[in-house]
């Protein structure tokens, strides 16, 4: 599990940097329309961009755009697919289950929770 916490000034982590997500960020990608569906798109598995492309019904650029977002917020992973004739290619998972936000005395506070996968 990841938290966050985010005074009125600056986002402050409470876990090591490669775990943790800015507070502000993960607003900021929630409330987008396109990272929401995507995020929707590989909750259950991972999937390429061109089966992200499809089932967002989105242009390629826009979902690479928020793939990109999200992957450096780390909320995203990759991995490479192989196929029985050869070809290959990247796919994209939910690093994440669940994400809380919550308002308190010291700024908002995010906590994510990891998945198992």
């Amino acid at each position: 599990m990841a938290q966050t916490h985010h005074p009125q000034t600056a986002d402050r982590a409470t876990e090591a940097p490669e775990e943790t997500i800015k507070a502000t960020e993960l607003v900021a990608l929630l409330d987008d329309d396109h990272a929401r569906e995507i995020i929707t798109a590989i909750t259950d598995e991972a999937k390429s961009a061109r089966e992200i492309v499809r089932e967002c019904n989105s242009s390629r650029p826009t979902v690479y755009r928020r793939l990109n977002r999200l992957q450096e917020a780390g909320l995203v992973t990759t991995e490479m697919r192989y196929d029985s004739d050869g070809h290959h290619c990247k796919t994209f998972r939910l690093r994440y289950d669940s994400a809380s936000i919550r308002l308190g005395t010291d700024g908002l506070c995010c906590t994510v929770e990891a998945s198992d996968a």
